[in-house]
């Protein structure tokens, strides 16, 4: 009975090796930080092209494959770049145009497959007429699938899903290519200049350091535009830039805490000089908080940036209006100049000195964390992950909130039931640094209600996160986060 006996095992044995030689498919694709910030250019594209109707379209279509489609937010689909540039191309409004901004995104999270990527991200959407009050009226999340093209990264689909709607299914996997084209940009100096404009949002709401952090971001001779002032104010050098800090610190009763230029959609393209920059401004209603319409358009940049041997620094910085005429200071990158040169700066040029795969890992986790939060996923376990073993949540009203019990405990009473679909959250200017033991990092956040499309929304809450983030063998997580009030809002917000 022995032999039988061994011969069944050998078998055994042999079927279960064999098993563990068949081949599982293609591993999932492991995410770069160059990836990421290419990605990140991808979506931005998308809302740049959407809201200003480039090329007749042309440019939103150029963000999707040439089998692309797109869910709006009606519902509709549209299918192949022509469709999708046809679509883009459409004004109902009468308001397209190089300064229109409509779309503000936000938390892009991504997550590898054997066949591309998927996405998943934060949108707020602002409507209303042309010289009248523009407003955020709609919200809710992107879902992509992305795939490598000879072009790069590329919509395979994207659809949009309002806030409290189920997400969609999931798409078959798309067949990646070999890319053929160069980067624009190391992921680096991706890394930098974003950073850049949110350090820019920080440093200048804040007036940090009496204005002398703001100024370090501009290069001796950079120029500031505001075309919102009549009439309109050009300051020219640090010394120029250092006053018109200064005034708007009296002017506005600025302290650290202070929340006002929420940046997103930057934009960045490779030009002879350096780079050329157009970024979103939005604006949230500190005194109209828990009242509708707080929310709403502000402004666009067009920037350009200089890489000097500290890093890049802004040479001419130019914002006007929503769906204001473009000045021509604003389309060339030629440097303003006064008759007298400017005088010898007295600080030191801001460094970016994070690594780009730290940047990219603490953002994934910042938007990974998000995400969990409002929709309490796996009974908040997935918010409390984002956290250390021991973590720390101090929330609007001062109550600590630590360990892992505690902390889905949280994401569970404040969003359970609410869903994948729940949207509240809307994180901007997230600003990272190293930091003894790992890094600190800040952001905006404004915590919105969406009532039904066409409705203005509320914003309940706005204020930032202060955030201690140390690096575990799991990755990057956040070990203590705070919630800072900004100063003129309630004295409670309560979600």
């Amino acid at each position: 009975m022995r032999k039988p006996l061994i011969a069944v095992c050998v078998a055994m044995a042999m079927l279960a090796i064999g098993r563990a030689q068949q081949p599982t498919g293609p591993p999932a694709l492991t995410l770069t930080p160059l990836d990421y910030f290419e990605i990140q250019q991808l979506h931005v594209r998308f809302s740049h092209g959407l809201d200003g109707a480039a090329d007749a379209g042309a440019m939103f279509a150029s963000v999707f494959t040439p089998d692309g489609s797109y869910v709006d937010e009606t519902g509709a689909t549209h299918t192949g770049r022509e469709a999708l540039a046809s679509f883009a191309a459409q004004d109902r409004d009468g308001v397209k145009g190089p300064t229109n901004i409509r779309h503000f995104t936000t938390s892009l999270l991504l997550e590898p497959h054997p066949g591309g990527l998927t996405g998943r991200s934060r949108v707020l959407i602002v409507t209303g007429p042309a010289g009248g009050r523009r407003t955020v009226t709609q919200g809710g999340q992107y879902y992509d699938d992305l795939v490598m093209t000879a072009d790069g990264w590329r919509f395979a689909r994207r659809a949009f899903v309002g806030a409290g709607r189920p997400e969609p299914p999931a798409p078959p996997p798309a067949t990646p290519v070999a890319r053929r084209t160069t980067p624009a940009f190391t992921a680096e100096e991706y890394a930098a200049i974003t950073q850049m404009y949110a350090r820019y949002a920080f440093t200048w709401d804040g007036v940090l350091d009496d204005g002398r952090e703001w100024i370090r971001l501009f290069t001796p001779d950079g120029s500031h535009t505001n075309e919102t002032s009549a009439p309109k104010q050009f300051f020219f050098g640090h010394e120029e830039l250092l006053g018109f800090a200064r005034a708007m610190r009296v002017r506005g009763s600025r302290v650290p805490e202070t929340v006002g230029h929420w940046i997103t959609n930057v934009l960045i393209d490779r030009i002879p000089e350096g780079a050329a920059v157009k970024a979103y401004r939005f604006n949230v209603s500190i005194a109209g908080l828990g009242q509708p319409g707080g929310l709403g358009s502000s402004g666009i940049y067009f920037d350009y940036l200089v890489k000097t041997p500290e890093g890049w620094q802004y040479r001419r910085k130019n914002f006007m209006g929503a769906n204001s005429a473009l000045p021509e200071t604003a389309t060339t990158p030629s440097p303003a100049s006064r008759p007298a040169a400017p005088a010898a700066s007295r600080v030191q040029p801001w460094t970016h000195t994070l690594a780009a795969q730290d940047d990219m890992d603490i953002r994934q986790l910042y938007a990974r964390a998000t995400h969990a939060f409002d929709s309490a996923a796996e009974q908040g376990q997935a918010f409390a992950r984002a956290f250390t073993a021991d973590g720390v949540f101090v929330d609007i009203d001062g109550r600590s909130h630590q360990g892992a019990a505690s902390l889905a405990a949280l994401a569970q009473r404040v969003n359970g039931g609410k869903g994948p679909g729940n949207a509240t959250e809307f994180i901007y200017n997230q600003l990272i640094e190293p930091a003894p033991g790992g890094a600190a990092g800040k952001s905006y956040v404004v915590v919105a209600r969406l009532a039904a499309p066409g409705q203005p929304a509320t914003a309940i809450t706005a204020g930032q996160y202060h955030d201690t983030l140390v690096q575990t063998p799991q990755g990057w997580r956040i070990s203590r986060r705070t919630f800072v009030k900004t100063p003129g809002g309630p004295a409670t917000a309560s979600r």
